[in-house]
């Protein structure tokens, strides 16, 4: 799997030309506002933006959209749930539901509507219920921001075991974290996006 872009978002971020592969982990870091969701939007091509997106050497626009953005995930930092959603309706099979028990959601929540839950236990679901559908890439965007250290850790370890089959897209404002999970860094600085060491 080879995912390659270059071009400018909507809010005028220049991106060189770049390539992800299976087994990369990138970490993105910037200021708050820097453009790191907005450039995550262009690569699942939610966003309108100046970028030439191509997987496996199939250019985006030659895609039905519902195929790029089957490929490519974005999960955004802040979830959005249906009222009714349930976590025992969004996990069925027995390995998404060792998922679930991996994350330390309890069973007694599994019945209940997924907004009610706290704001961990939503995010946990929220990450999860992207790992589930597999894609070719994966963008999280802060995925960790509302968990404790030892839930931090255990998202993180199966965000490395998901990426052995997957390239992954990280953002996050703990440089320790991206320290941790990246294999590739990049920074948004001004209007450019720089890979760094």
């Amino acid at each position: 799997m080879a995912f390659t872009f270059y071009g400018k978002t909507l809010t005028g971020l220049s991106v060189p030309p770049t390539t992800i592969e299976k087994g990369a982990i990138i970490g993105l870091s910037g200021r708050s506002g820097s453009g790191k969701s907005r450039l995550m939007r262009a690569l699942v091509d939610l966003d309108a933006s100046e970028m030439q997106l191509a997987l496996d050497g199939v250019q985006c626009f030659k895609m039905p959209p519902q195929t790029w953005r089957s490929r490519i995930l974005y999960c955004a930092a802040t979830p959005a749930w249906w009222d009714s959603e349930r976590i025992d309706t969004l996990f069925q099979t027995s390995a998404q539901k060792e998922l679930l028990e991996k994350l330390g959601l309890d069973r007694a929540v599994w019945s209940v509507p997924v907004a009610e839950l706290s704001t961990g236990e939503q995010q946990r679901v929220h990450v999860a219920r992207y790992l589930i559908k597999k894609p070719d890439v994966l963008l999280l965007d802060e995925p960790t921001s509302a968990l404790d250290k030892e839930t931090t850790a255990t998202v993180e370890q199966l965000i490395r075991e998901f990426a052995r089959d997957a390239a992954v897209v990280l953002t996050s404002h703990s440089p320790e974290q991206l320290d941790r999970l990246s294999t590739r860094r990049w920074r948004i600085s001004g209007t450019c996006l720089e890979e760094t060491e």
